[in-house]
């Protein structure tokens, strides 16, 4: 993961402390300094772009989660309504089918 993001800070830190490490005699310039100052914020605009386009995708999952638990709150409501009507138009058919097996089968009884 910091590979992914702090990759090039990484390198940035290693790279001194290898100047610190081995002790190298470096000069800092204000030209290396502002240098690294531009390297740094380029790193970070980077950063700071891919986070944002991370949190809008977020945030349009989130969106879409709201709007899918909104429809299946929906469906829920219209599923009851339909196995009510459901329920009535079975004991309908069942009064139908005694009816007829009554009147073609009379003996059945």
């Amino acid at each position: 993961m910091l590979d992914h993001y702090g990759g090039g800070l990484l390198n940035v830190a290693l790279f001194l402390y290898a100047i610190i490490r081995f002790r190298r005699q470096t000069h800092v310039t204000p030209k290396s300094y502002l240098s690294f100052l531009d390297g740094y914020k380029s790193i970070y605009k980077e950063k700071h772009s891919h986070v944002g386009e991370l949190a809008e995708r977020m945030n349009t999952g989130l969106d879409k989660l709201m709007e899918a638990t909104q429809s299946v709150d929906l469906l829920s409501k219209d599923l009851v309504v339909k196995e009510r009507e459901l329920a009535v138009a079975n004991k309908k058919a069942d009064a139908v089918c005694d009816t007829v097996l009554e009147d073609r089968f009379p003996s059945m009884n």
